[in-house]
């Protein structure tokens, strides 16, 4: 006679713990490694290695996606390993979950690290009582690919300019209709508009330009300038007076931009 183990399926108590093991193991790999921490100096490899243990948590994702997850759920989808499929469902949403909030943690720690920073370095820095959850429609309809850390920073902060007040963040209120003697949000647009007044060709251009660029800081300290983030790739631009459409790249990303102001790297 068999003898009563105090489980009703032995075998299925013991996958459940290896499935338990598994995505522990799974979890922590996602949430807590970072490709450039825990180095020692033996240890420390130049560059990037294209591994489970090198990879940041997003990359890490991918990679399980394309590997582990998706043949799963393919035989899961066929009627096959169906106990199998609906763990790989359940475990790899929790660590999809964890990783957004991780992500959003880090975006939050580094919008409060560049705070800390302007205002230490006498800008004049308002942030909002509560998160601000509105934008002028007429960003959000004409510029797509807008970067999630600049939108935290439109929810986050209500003023950023310079001790001078010659040098301003674009925030959420300055996107909206302002006084005629204030300076508007496309107002360099609107000038390379007026001097191309005429030439069709040379409109499109310009137009084509600054739809594809969403201006962040202005700037007349010296000349009329700004910084724009690049809706094709995400890099943050510079131009200025004249010839406005005429950018250099100043940093591949709108996070490395801030991490250059956050350094001293940059100076506006």
């Amino acid at each position: 006679e068999p003898v009563n183990q105090g489980v009703a399926d032995p075998c299925l108590t013991t996958w459940l713990l290896r499935r338990y093991e598994h995505f522990m193991t799974v979890f922590w790999s996602f949430t807590c490694n970072d490709s450039n921490g825990n180095r020692t100096r033996v240890t420390a490899v130049k560059g990037r290695c294209l591994n489970r243990l090198t990879m940041e948590p997003d990359e890490r994702l991918h990679v399980a996606l394309t590997n582990d997850i998706i043949p799963y759920l393919a035989a899961f989808g066929k009627g096959k390993n169906n106990m199998t499929g609906y763990f790989f469902i359940l475990e790899y949403a929790i660590i999809l979950i964890m990783s957004q909030k991780r992500t959003a943690w880090r975006i939050a720690k580094m919008l409060h690290t560049f705070i800390k920073h302007m205002e230490e370095n006498g800008w004049q820095v308002a942030l909002y009582e509560n998160r601000n959850d509105y934008l002028s429609n007429i960003i959000t309809a004409r510029y797509t690919n807008i970067p999630e850390q600049w939108l935290e920073f439109i929810k986050t902060v209500k003023c950023m300019m310079n001790a001078e007040e010659t040098v301003w963040f674009l925030c959420a209120n300055d996107f909206e209709p302002q006084c005629d003697d204030a300076f508007q949000w496309n107002e360099w647009e609107k000038i390379s508009l007026t001097s191309a007044a005429g030439d069709t060709e040379w409109e499109a251009r310009i137009k084509a330009f600054w739809e594809n660029h969403l201006p962040i800081i202005m700037s007349v300290k010296g000349c009329y300038s700004y910084y724009a983030i690049s809706m094709k790739d995400g890099s943050v631009v510079r131009g200025a007076e004249p010839e406005f459409e005429e950018c250099e790249v100043i940093a591949p990303s709108y996070i490395a931009f801030t991490e250059k102001l956050s350094k001293g790297e940059l100076q506006l």
